[in-house]
């Protein structure tokens, strides 16, 4: 349909007019609001006054209720202070569970050194010594030396000198070393060693057993010895510093954590060959064969339900 200028004048008028009374519609539902808001406010300030006149404090039901989830209330005894933090730790994402597990694991760690888990370890570890009866082979040893600090079962490790050659000088590892012509067994050599690297002496009535052997890069088999060391503090370590640069402890509790343990994985030619556990402290990574005699400990020691199982662990390391 044709339209003359004059009636597309009339029909933009129209339009500009309809658009008008919109914004100002607009305007006014705005000002509503604003005057029932202000009208609130103004309401709420009054109440808060008359709770300040009466002698108290400024009151927000939300930050109460905040407050009263993260904080107990004054008064209350230990045991409601307690249902509190547990309240607490379930709202927060996983809380409940981390907080369950570490719990169960260091309950579990706790009774590692004790008169029955020891009489126990013992028992699984007979076997293993007709593995060490063979002559002809080249033979080394470790000593896996268990301890306790502050009364917490944990493990002790040394940091290889950089001063040694070969490939894992700066390494974690157990004190240790090859078998000599006077080692009757590699019970002597693992004790012999353990008193050249470190300074100790170690008896044989420490000793619970020998788990199964491990195979280097080289051929050589090394014998992991399980000894309990007693009590950190009434040890006086003299470590030899042309071997040992540091001495250093893990407690079983934190070797038990999950986020503590990870897998390295090894080639062989262009194909996927075996994987190996690694451990992660505070400071040093523990890998290699050290990881792998540091696992089987634990899966000796500690209850099999504390401790990740890792798949495809061969005994032969990239060492």
């Amino acid at each position: 349909m044709l339209r003359t200028p004059h009636v597309k004048a009339c029909v933009n008028q129209l339009r500009f007019h309809r658009l008008e009374l919109m914004l100002r519609d607009a305007h006014m539902v705005c000002r509503s609001s604003s005057v029932l808001r202000d009208q609130h406010c103004s309401r709420r300030s009054a109440s808060t006054d008359l709770h300040r006149s009466a002698g108290g404090s400024a009151f927000c039901p939300e930050a109460h209720r905040r407050t009263a989830r993260a904080v107990p209330r004054a008064g209350l005894k230990d045991k409601h202070a307690c249902s509190d933090a547990a309240q607490t730790a379930q709202a927060s994402p996983g809380g409940s569970a981390a907080l369950t597990g570490q719990t169960r694991t260091r309950g579990a760690t706790d009774e590692c050194l004790s008169a029955g888990n020891e009489a126990r370890c013992r028992h699984s570890l007979q076997a293993n010594a007709a593995l060490y009866e063979r002559s002809g082979k080249s033979w080394a040893a470790v000593l896996v030396c268990l301890c306790a600090v502050s009364g917490r079962p944990a493990l002790l490790f040394t940091l290889r000198s950089a001063q040694l050659k070969g490939r894992h000088k700066g390494d974690v590892s157990f004190a240790g070393g090859k078998k000599d012509p006077c080692d009757r067994s590699v019970v002597d050599t693992a004790l012999r060693e353990a008193g050249e690297e470190l300074g100790i002496h170690v008896t044989e009535d420490q000793v619970w057993g020998v788990m199964k052997p491990l195979r280097d890069m080289s051929g050589m088999m090394i014998a992991p010895v399980i000894a309990n060391l007693g009590p950190l503090e009434t040890l006086c370590f003299r470590p030899n510093p042309s071997e040992v640069e540091e001495v250093f402890t893990l407690t079983l509790e934190h070797l038990c954590q999950a986020q503590n343990r990870g897998y390295t994985h090894f080639r062989t030619g262009d194909r996927f060959g075996y994987t190996l556990p690694v451990f992660h402290g505070p400071r040093y990574r523990v890998w290699g064969l050290t990881a792998v005699a540091l696992d089987q400990a634990l899966a000796l020691i500690v209850p099999p339900e504390e401790v990740p199982q890792h798949r495809s662990v061969s005994t032969e390391a990239a060492c």
